[in-house]
């Protein structure tokens, strides 16, 4: 009980951390909250998250060290485990899931393999939450960014089913279907996007 209560307090402590933006004290933070109650998958979700962070931030350097460049990646692959990890501790959570795709998206542009792990998680999610119009939009989303266009208008054909509200669903389907050359559905998606929004608004 006591390491639990220690670990609620560095975990809080990191939370102060980021609000705070500093973002190496969030990391050992959260670090230290690991090291002692391991089995709680919000911790390893929030440490993904800033392992990520930290990577990109060092990624985005105009002249990296040596040392950045052996942390990049680790803290790239410390942030796909530990965010794997979360789903496995508690695997019926749709948020860990959701953290997992959006990780793996994040990679898609520079790390091999990363497109087809997004898809696998975020059908992973699906399938939790079948209901869910954005989790069809989301995995739509993903086929579009792949040019599997085929594929992703299904799902935002499906998503429209669920919501026929979803003003989103009717424009990424009239994206895909452009990319198709199909002009006048199309056209006719844009449409429906403009009687959806309130009008005026941004």
């Amino acid at each position: 009980v006591g390491r639990f209560y220690l670990a609620e307090v560095a975990f809080k402590q990191s939370l102060n951390s980021y609000v705070n933006n500093l973002g190496l004290e969030t990391y050992n933070h959260q670090k230290d909250a690991i090291a002692l109650n391991p089995w709680l998958d919000r911790y390893h979700a929030a440490f993904s998250n800033t392992s990520l962070t930290l990577a990109n931030g060092l990624a985005g350097k105009k002249e990296l060290t040596d040392d950045d460049k052996q942390n990049i990646p680790k803290l790239t692959q410390q942030a796909i485990e530990e965010a794997k990890l979360a789903t496995l501790l508690y695997p019926t959570n749709v948020a860990n899931w959701d953290n997992l795709v959006r990780i793996y998206s994040s990679l898609m542009t520079y790390a091999k393999g990363a497109d087809e792990w997004a898809i696998e998680s975020s059908r992973q999610r699906l399938a939790l939450d079948p209901l869910n119009p954005q989790a069809r939009l989301n995995l739509g989303g993903l086929y579009l960014a792949l040019k599997q266009y085929e594929n992703a208008e299904k799902l935002f054909r499906e998503a429209i089913m669920l919501k026929p509200d979803f003003a989103n669903s009717y424009y990424n389907l009239a994206i895909v279907l452009k990319n198709e050359k199909k002009y006048s559905d199309s056209y006719a998606a844009y449409q429906k996007v403009l009687q959806l929004i309130e009008k005026g608004s941004e």
